[in-house]
């Protein structure tokens, strides 16, 4: 299923998914569902996939030093919450070009 996160210029996508994931140890195998975000940016009505801080800042290169900048400023630790961030990210990126 696919979630909004955040719309304005740009607009982030997270997409859940489950896959089967199968672990056999012996004589007996165990199946698990796996559950898995994709997140996904629309830049100039075209999607771009990304899996990181890193890569997200690459799609938003034009103002990658901004972002870093108001990131540490604003103590926003992507690691710790990567939907908050990356919806603050897209937020303060539409802010510095519109």
């Amino acid at each position: 299923s696919d979630l909004e996160l955040y719309v304005g210029h740009l607009q982030v996508l997270a997409r859940h998914f489950k896959n089967i994931q199968t672990t056999s140890g012996g004589q007996t195998s165990e199946s698990y569902f796996n559950y898995e975000k994709e997140f996904f940016i629309r830049k100039n009505n075209i999607y771009y996939s990304f899996s990181s801080q890193g890569s997200l800042l690459d799609i938003l290169k034009d103002k990658k030093k901004e972002i870093q900048k108001y990131l540490k400023e604003n103590q926003i630790k992507y690691r710790r919450n990567p939907e908050e961030a990356m919806v603050k990210i897209a937020s303060y990126y539409d802010h510095l070009t519109n």
